[in-house]
C-alpha cells in the first residue's frame, strides 16, 4: 500500500493511494462512495491518528476500487498519476524534520578522505542529531532551488521514518509500535554554508528536503533495516548501499530522539546517508540548475526532483 498527499484541482489538499501502476484514488471521495455519510480524514496525519480503525476499511475499499473504476463510476475519485500534483507526504509535520548525521561508516570515511570531517567524528558512540525547518520540505517532482548563497549544493538519499504514535522516553524494544511507516528523503545540503556556519544552516534552506512520493505503512514494508538505497544524478548512479550498514539502527535513533522529548504523530526522522555524495568525489560534482536527482529506497517508489535557479534576485 502506497499513500500520498496531493494538491486538488480546487486548490486544497487531500490524500490518496496508488490503485494500479498509474492511477491514484482519492481516499475521502472513495470513502464517500462506499461509506456515504461516514467521515474520512483528508490529511495524512488525520489518517495516521485513526489508522488502527481505518486500516481494515481502507484495505476493503482499495480492493473494491478497481470494480468501481471498471464500471466507470466514482467520477472524480480516480486520477492518472501523471496528472497528480504531489505534496510532501506530511506537508506540515508537528516539529522540524529530525535528521541523523554520519550514520554510515563509508560516508564518514569519505568525509575524512575529503578532509571535511575529523576522524574521531566518524566513529561515534551516540547518534548525531540535528533538524531542518518544515520550509525545507519539497514534494516529488518539485524544484530544488539552487539558492545564490551556495556554490556547493549536494544530495543525500535517506530512508525516512514517519512516527505514528506519540511518546516520550520510548524503549528500543517498543520503537516499532510508534512507527507508522517510511518514505524517501533527500537531505540536500549546501556544503559551503554547512562548513562556514559549523552546523545546520547549510541544511536549512527552502526546498532542501525533498520527500516522497509515498508513505508505505510498516505493515506493508517489511524490514526497514535490510533494504537497498540508491541515488541517481542525471541517470548516473551515485549512491548505493543497504540500510543494514547503518551505524545506529532505527530503534536506537527513535529511542535517543525521544529521551526527554515527546514525539508526536507525523514527526519525521531522516536516518542518514551512505557514501557517494558529491563533495567527496575525486572531482566534486555539485548540483546545478537542470540536474535531476532521484532517490529510491527499495519498496518506496522513486523520489524525483529537478534543480532550478531561483526566481528572485
Amino acid at each position: 500500500m502506497k499513500l500520498l498527499s496531493y494538491s486538488t484541482a480546487w486548490g486544497g489538499g487531500s490524500i490518496g493511494a496508488l490503485a494500479g501502476e498509474d492511477t491514484v484514488v482519492d481516499l475521502p471521495l472513495l470513502s464517500a462512495r462506499f461509506r456515504p455519510g461516514e467521515p474520512f480524514p483528508s490529511t495524512m496525519i488525520g489518517l495516521i491518528v485513526q489508522w488502527p480503525r481505518l486500516r481494515p476499511v481502507l484495505e476493503e475499499m482499495l480492493a473494491e476500487a478497481p470494480k468501481l473504476r471498471e464500471a466507470q463510476e466514482g467520477a472524480g475519485c480516480f486520477l492518472p498519476e501523471g496528472e497528480v500534483r504531489y505534496l510532501p507526504p506530511i506537508p506540515y509535520p508537528p516539529k522540524n524534520v529530525n535528521c541523523q548525521g554520519v550514520n554510515y561508516h563509508e560516508h564518514g570515511q569519505e568525509g575524512v578522505g575529503a578532509k571535511t570531517l575529523a576522524r574521531d567524528s566518524v566513529y561515534v558512540d551516540h547518534p548525531v542529531l540535528f533538524s531542518k525547518p518544515h520550509t525545507t520540505l519539497l514534494p516529488h517532482q518539485g524544484g530544488i532551488i539552487h539558492h545564490r548563497v551556495t556554490e556547493a549544493l549536494d544530495y543525500e538519499g535517506e530512508l525516512t521514518v514517519v512516527i505514528g504514535r506519540g511518546g516520550i522516553n520510548i524503549e528500543k524494544e517498543d520503537v516499532y509500535d510508534h512507527v507508522f511507516g517510511y518514505t524517501n528523503g533527500n537531505d540536500t545540503p549546501a556544503r559551503d554554508r554547512q562548513r562556514m556556519h559549523k552546523g545546520a544552516k547549510g541544511k536549512s534552506m527552502d526546498t532542501h528536503c525533498p520527500m516522497g512520493p509515498y508513505i508505505v505503512p510498516k505493515e506493508y514494508f517489511g524490514d526497514p533495516m535490510n533494504v537497498m538505497l540508491r541515488t541517481w544524478v542525471n541517470g548516473e548512479l551515485r549512491q548505493e548501499s543497504s540500510t543494514s550498514n547503518m551505524i545506529h539502527d532505527i530503534p536506537t535513533l527513535v529511542h535517543v530522539l525521544s529521551l526527554g522529548t515527546t514525539l508526536e504523530v507525523g514527526d519525521l526522522l531522516m536516518t542518514g546517508t551512505p557514501s557517494g555524495v558529491a563533495y567527496a568525489r575525486e572531482n566534486p560534482e555539485f548540483l546545478k540548475p537542470g540536474d535531476v536527482v532521484e532517490i529510491e529506497v527499495e519498496g518506496l517508489g522513486r523520489l524525483k526532483n529537478t534543480v532550478v535557479a531561483p526566481k528572485w534576485s
